[in-house]
């Protein structure tokens, strides 16, 4: 039985020439076509099965299944069929070993047989798991190609050698880092291509057996990050904020806080580009604005739009780099006050959808209203990917609190009681005293109990004094400052 070890990703710069680009170029575009090729074979499989009156009787009974045991039968009779079909990963990893064979001296098959599970796993996500429509790679949307370290794509002496190239791997003789992660074995390695001020740039990740090394800073050694000893911390993650409770301090902060100014720039690019084709392609749109349908339409890129559409790709990129840097180094703070962190389980993708439509009891539509706009710009659910990633380089797991029986906005440890309160209100009155909303709420799940379902009130009640002393401190410290809160903290009702 095959066993499963943890792995950590290194990504480094490749060092390439003119004629490595050309290669790598090519090899990538060849890439992009056997996926589409592939995928069009296994759709029209999918769509031939779809014609079956069973089969589309069982994935109604998987869709809507009366109970678990029938979901289950259901799904144990659907994989019957697409054993039978080849319709599986394996399956479609050896329909593409005739196809490979045309590509053989720029596509190895440990290359190839990756591209046939990412064709199976995004025809997966669409039959099984939601996803509204397979899409096909387009000019330069394939980021990656990957192979095992054994053959195919390999390192080697700090070169990257696949079919013929040989292609050095830039690292710094100061990255420690690097050098520690090199030490581990390599599993697989994965060419990336990016796009940087307009240029191709070729990467490559390592993916390294183990956990990956503390980071130390280069000039001492020092580790970079305080490791911090077991210790409780709560936090009360919003769209667009959080709130973090510990024994140490309690912060109320905005998730990303520039990534506004990302968003503009983005938001112009946008405009731009889709005033320059309705200038260049005025026949492609009706007289309301609309683009026509129902007719295969020719679009002309002129070379301004395609100037300005590397120019978004680069902001997209700068703004995506942006918040994975602010994410990682909120989960640093966090980890440096405490290893053992409770949260609200919370669904995202389910608060990023508008609510059905309805009426209210005076026969008006009640408000649709979603955040995501809001997720989309700070990202909530990536910084507790993050956290929950290196809490597990520690061995340890983010702690999620039961939401229904817990209800951490609605307690008061004081009086014992569940309170329901507008969402408007961002204030709660404790032991007669004003507290912020969410940071109490991150106070309540740093003293969760065991079970994840409730709070222990005999906690709350002994730490309380410092509790209000490290909140105080922290509703003096956003006061004081020069720059601009969200509306959500609810400061004003608090002064």
């Amino acid at each position: 039985m095959a066993t499963t070890t943890d792995t950590f990703i290194l990504e480094l710069k490749l060092n390439t020439n003119q004629s490595d680009v050309h290669i790598l170029n090519k090899r990538f575009r060849i890439a992009t076509r056997m996926h589409n090729t592939l995928l069009s074979k296994e759709l029209k499989k999918l769509t031939i099965m779809k014609q079956s009156k069973k089969y589309r009787k069982l994935l109604k009974e998987y869709f809507n299944p009366a109970d678990a045991v029938s979901k289950k039968a259901a799904g144990a009779s659907l994989t019957a069929i697409h054993k039978e079909n080849e319709f599986t990963d394996y399956g479609i990893q050896s329909h593409i070993k005739s196809l490979q064979h045309n590509y053989k001296r720029n596509i190895d098959s440990n290359t190839s047989q990756k591209i046939a599970s990412n064709v199976y796993q995004s025809i997966a996500s669409n039959l099984y798991k939601g996803a509204k429509k397979v899409h096909f790679k387009g000019m330069d949307q394939l980021e990656s190609v990957e192979g095992k370290n054994d053959s195919g794509i390999m390192f080697r002496k700090g070169k990257i050698v696949w079919l013929g190239l040989s292609i050095p791997v830039i690292i710094r003789k100061n990255d420690l880092f690097a050098q520690e992660s090199l030490e581990r074995r390599v599993k697989y390695c994965r060419i990336v291509k990016k796009i940087i001020k307009g240029s191709i740039i070729y990467y490559v990740q390592l993916v390294l057996e183990g956990t990956p090394p503390a980071k130390r800073i280069n000039s001492t050694g020092q580790f970079r990050h305080q490791i911090a000893t077991t210790s409780k911390v709560g936090i009360d993650i919003g769209t667009s904020t959080i709130a973090i409770s510990s024994t140490k301090e309690v912060k109320l902060l905005e998730l990303a806080p520039i990534s506004v100014s990302y968003d503009k720039n983005v938001a112009a690019l946008k405009r731009k580009l889709d005033r320059s084709r309705r200038f260049t392609n005025p026949d492609n749109f009706n007289a309301n604005g609309t683009i026509k349908k129902g007719i295969k339409l020719n679009w002309i890129c002129s070379k301004n739009y395609i100037k300005v559409l590397y120019q978004l790709k680069e902001a997209s990129r700068l703004k995506a780099a942006y918040m994975k840097e602010s994410h990682n180094k909120l989960s640093n703070y966090i980890l440096s006050l405490g290893n053992e962190c409770y949260i609200e389980q919370m669904d995202f993708k389910k608060l990023v959808k508008k609510k059905k439509r309805s009426k209210n009891k005076k026969g008006k539509d009640k408000s649709r209203k979603a955040f995501g706009k809001s997720i989309i710009n700070k990202a909530p659910a990536m910084l507790m990917s993050i956290l929950d990633r290196k809490l597990s380089y520690q061995g340890k797991k983010l702690l999620k609190v039961n939401t229904y029986t817990f209800r951490a906005s609605q307690y008061h440890h004081d009086t014992n009681l569940y309170i329901k309160e507008a969402l408007s209100k961002r204030y709660k009155e404790i032991s007669n005293l004003k507290v912020q909303r969410d940071l109490y709420s991150a106070y309540l799940l740093m003293n969760s109990k065991p079970n994840l379902k409730e709070t222990d009130r005999n906690l709350c009640l002994k730490n309380f004094n410092d509790f209000i002393y490290n909140h105080n401190v922290e509703i003096k410290r956003i006061i004081s400052s020069k720059e601009k809160t969200p509306i959500s903290f609810g400061i004003l009702e608090l002064v």
